[in-house]
């Protein structure tokens, strides 16, 4: 269990037994759940044992600020002793009872006490110490794992019904041709320029390493509302000979499934509301889904190399596909880089801000006034597959939504490269790397077939 504090991070391990395999999820989560109920409690009584202020030290500060007060007083009413009198008593009489409470409070017990915050008014008046209280710890590594293998049984549990007939790609074709119009063909992940391994120091991006996932299908399909976990409703490929063996942690499917509104929502007023498009007549959006398939050396390097020797990108994929589920931080640590190859096509008439922000890597993470920004990234799991969804109407902001719409036009004329990775955050995370890419030629988003004749395989 990990908590966080001004200076340092304490890290506890949960020292317990493992769950039987053959227990239910619902008991597995209970058990974690009380392990880590328990390391809060002791991490709590580890804090309220923090030195305090000496009884001497609060009456100092007491006598201090009192003075401090009295003498502004004394300075707003000039020579009248009789308002300063009757205003310098509440003062005092507030001073004196603050600094009983003060004394006292450091032999309460601990649910007397409170959750002090280590701020002026608490070190001078009321203990000088820093609880942590009401800080969220981070979950174990267990109760993780639990809440994930409940999230994917429940899953499992409700896709059970579900008939497969969808095929992956039947919707758009691959080029025949390099820059066949209205296809889609691989990308190269060089032409993605990404942080390198300096870049913490010297700022400096360089051309991305080779991609960990290839291309074989895409599929543009309308929609008025998003439907996520697409590949446990489409018949995935049978697995090629070295992606037999592969580890837990690494899908051989990766999936974007990515959902436009057919309507940017309203500047003022918030996004529409759920039941809203699913009604009947609701504009159909579209539903951008790319798929890919580990590549061969990346498995080699997985099942070969120790993992000391793996590339950055592959290392940090590792983590965030095992945690990014239950972890909202690290959810926002992935990125997309949209890049469009003809942009210097001045026959385009595209806007200065698309040319300012072209080959630009943005997280897909919510916005935060302070701390760290939650992810918006849905991920949809199984043992074969990884699918990381994202509602773009919901998910970006207004203004965003509104600038892409006014793109919609230009779409089939451009030739978009576009690529996912997870942000490198400190040095061992870097240089990054491509996870995934591939090249959209002038797709007429338009000309997309419907997702229910799709998911019929009726196209």
């Amino acid at each position: 269990m990990r908590l966080r504090r001004k200076d340092k991070v304490a890290l506890e391990v949960i020292d317990a037994e493992p769950p039987d395999p053959a227990m239910d999820a619902e008991v597995v989560l209970a058990t974690h759940a009380a392990a880590a109920a328990t390391l809060k409690a002791a991490s709590c009584g580890a804090d309220l044992a923090v030195a305090e202020l000496a009884p001497g030290d609060r009456i100092c500060w007491a006598a201090v600020v009192t003075g401090a007060h009295v003498f502004a007083l004394r300075y707003l009413v000039g020579d009248d002793a009789a308002r300063l009198g009757a205003l310098a008593r509440p003062v005092l009489l507030v001073a004196l009872v603050a600094t009983v409470i003060s004394l006292v409070r450091a032999r309460a017990p601990a649910p007397i006490r409170g959750a002090g915050r280590g701020g002026f008014l608490d070190t001078v008046w009321l203990g000088g110490y820093e609880a942590q209280m009401d800080e969220p710890p981070f979950p174990s590594l267990d109760v993780l794992d639990a809440q994930k293998a409940l999230a994917r049984s429940r899953r499992a549990s409700t896709l059970q019904s579900v008939t497969v007939k969808a095929v992956p790609g039947s919707s758009t074709r691959k080029a025949a041709v390099a820059g066949d119009v209205g296809t889609w063909e691989p990308s190269v992940a060089s032409r993605f320029v990404l942080r390198g391994p300096d870049y913490l120091r010297d700022k400096k991006k360089f051309p991305s390493a080779e991609e960990l996932y290839e291309p074989f299908a895409l599929d543009v399909l309308r929609r008025a509302a998003p439907l996520f976990d697409l590949p446990a409703r489409a018949q995935l490929p049978p697995k090629r000979p070295h992606e037999e063996d592969l580890p837990a942690w690494c899908p051989r499917i990766l999936v974007q499934n990515m959902f436009f509104p057919g309507e940017p929502p309203a500047l003022f007023g918030g996004p529409p509301k759920p039941e809203e498009r699913e009604r009947e007549g609701a504009p159909q959006g579209w539903q951008v889904v790319c798929w890919w398939r580990v590549t061969e050396e990346t498995a080699r390097i997985i099942k070969e190399r120790p993992r000391e020797d793996w590339p950055p990108h592959l290392g940090l994929w590792q983590y965030y596909a095992n945690n990014a589920e239950t972890m909202s931080v690290l959810n926002g640590a992935f990125k997309g880089v949209a890049r469009v190859d003809n942009i210097g096509d001045a026959s385009l008439g595209l806007p200065r801000l698309l040319h300012q922000f072209n080959a630009k890597p943005v997280l897909m993470a919510a916005a935060a006034l302070v701390g760290e920004r939650p992810g918006v990234v849905q991920v949809s799991r199984d043992d074969d597959y990884y699918e990381f969804g994202l509602d773009v109407g919901l998910d970006f902001a207004a203004t965003s939504n509104q600038a892409l719409f006014k793109l919609l036009p230009k779409f089939p004329k451009l030739v978009c490269d576009i690529g996912w990775l997870v942000e490198g955050r400190s040095v061992a995370e870097l240089p990054e790397g491509i996870l995934a890419c591939m090249r959209l030629n002038n797709i007429d988003l338009n000309d997309a077939p419907d997702m229910d004749a799709w998911l019929a395989a009726d196209l």
